[in-house]
């Protein structure tokens, strides 16, 4: 079963870095652990809020398009 197939069937199923390791394109090795590492620091708090009030408390760290793009798509949109 491919990585993409295990998540779809359980989002919260562990990934090994075994699991990533295995992917052949080193871009999408890059995406995967970004969305993985992100997956992980969301399930890691009760709520949403709680898990960006983390990301802004103690810095993005690896996720710095997390907070970014939408911040970018709402200054963009009042811009038009």
């Amino acid at each position: 079963m491919t990585l993409h197939a295990s998540l779809l069937a359980d989002p919260r199923s562990p990934v090994s870095a075994a699991d990533i390791a295995s992917i052949a394109d080193p871009d999408a090795r890059e995406n995967w652990q970004l969305l993985i590492d992100f997956r992980d620091h969301l399930l890691r708090y009760e709520t949403l809020e709680a898990a960006f009030s983390a990301l802004v408390r103690n810095g993005v760290g690896k996720h710095p398009s997390v907070v970014r793009e939408p911040t970018d798509a709402r200054d963009s949109a009042q811009c038009a």
